[in-house]
């Protein structure tokens, strides 16, 4: 019970998404393969797997909207959270497409906050099945990833010529595989023919709201979340925790504190945590509810 290690289990640094973890072999005693180690005689552990490795954009969210910029003029915001290797894909559904013809996809997007990797593409939408929010479906045209400077603005396009399948379940879409990235799109075009320079402004486009004026229809947004990587995110901070705690080091959060403090004489913290208006008479249910 005095051990450092105290507490500490096998499921603690259960690996669901396989990566590579620095182990210790040598200079201190190593426990799980080394995933752990400890220092004989010190107050020292050796921890090679932190909730920091896991997933350092955990908490960040995974989100599309339209957002004007300081002139006004809309453009959608693309966030990414922890997302699978699939990434995540902004597009829409094509409907007057025709098959045997060729057509540009052209999206202009600008990299916020540090640099990004992104391609544009058409694929003959998947089936949804159960249980699965996006899967990608047969690619039909894609575009070389280009990595996009913080603060930049670039072009990406793609010719494509789609056949009788395709055509009916045709998807143009911009796709980010990069966790923690943030764009902003402000075009997004899809006209016949081959690549024409500034979106080729005097060809018809095939696509509905391409400069989102009028909102966020009808742009789907594809993503699934890296859900095991969650799991060994709370797992290794509950390994961290029960370690510092065993060393003799207090954690401290505002919320812990809260619930530690104890209630005092004449206080009713409770209806501010419970109610959006405090409940006056009759209407406080938790007061006249049998329990």
């Amino acid at each position: 019970m005095g051990s450092p290690l105290a507490g500490v289990g096998p499921g603690d640094v259960h690996n669901r998404a396989p990566r590579d973890v620095p182990l210790v072999t040598s200079g201190a005693v190593p426990v799980g393969n080394g995933v752990l180690a400890g220092a004989d005689g010190l107050n020292v552990v050796f921890c090679q797997l932190t909730p920091q490795d896991v997933c350092p954009t955990l908490g960040l969210p995974t989100a599309f909207s339209v957002v004007e910029d300081d002139a006004g003029t809309p453009g959608a915001v693309v966030r990414l959270g922890p997302i699978t290797p699939g990434g995540a894909r902004l597009g829409q559904q094509v409907a007057d497409a025709a098959a045997g013809r060729t057509y540009t996809l052209a999206v202009v997007a600008q990299a916020l906050g540090e640099d990004v990797t992104v391609h544009v593409g058409a694929e003959r939408s998947p089936r949804p099945g159960w249980g699965v929010r996006y899967s990608p479906g047969e690619q039909v045209g894609r575009s070389e990833d280009m990595r996009i400077a913080a603060g930049e603005q670039a072009e990406l396009h793609v010719t494509f010529t789609p056949n009788e399948e395709a055509v009916r379940e045709l998807f143009v879409y911009l796709a980010c595989v990069q966790s923690g990235a943030r764009l902003r799109i402000s075009s997004f075009r899809l006209y016949e023919g081959d690549h024409a320079e500034a979106g080729a402004p005097d060809r018809a486009d095939l696509l509905e709201n391409s400069d989102f004026a009028a909102g966020e229809r009808p742009w789907r947004y594809h993503f699934t979340q890296q859900r095991n990587v969650k799991r060994t995110y709370r797992r290794v901070s509950r390994l961290v925790t029960r370690l510092l705690a065993n060393m003799g080091a207090a954690g401290r959060t505002q919320i812990l504190g809260n619930v530690s403090s104890p209630v005092g004489e004449r206080e009713t913290r409770w209806l501010d945590g419970l109610y959006v208006d405090v409940p006056e008479g009759w209407d406080y249910p938790y007061l006249f509810f049998r329990w």
